[in-house]
């Protein structure tokens, strides 16, 4: 039985992410590497969707159950200029 091939376009529209975020992840052997038929890679969908259904879930700031709903959220730019981004309450 033969693989279902899935080009790199597909794959990263699959998991949502850009390019180099999956290259450090297959370098670091936690994502499936793709393989070459010509000059294209290509991934095995099974593996992909595996990854997929095993992948950690991460945390958002915008999660309210550890208490940041009424926190305002600041990121930095790169000039040292501060913004409030999100949150509720000001402090």
């Amino acid at each position: 039985m033969r693989p279902d091939l899935i080009p790199k376009k597909e794959m990263l529209r699959m998991v949502g992410m850009q390019y180099p975020a999956v290259w450090r992840r297959i370098r670091h052997g936690l994502f499936p590497r793709g393989v070459f038929i010509g000059n294209r890679s290509w991934w095995i969908r099974e593996e992909v969707e595996t990854w997929l259904t095993h992948a950690p879930r991460q945390n958002f700031a915008c999660d309210t159950s550890r208490g940041l709903r009424n926190k305002p959220l600041v990121f930095k730019r790169k000039k040292g200029k501060e913004t409030v981004v999100g949150g509720g309450a000001k402090s």
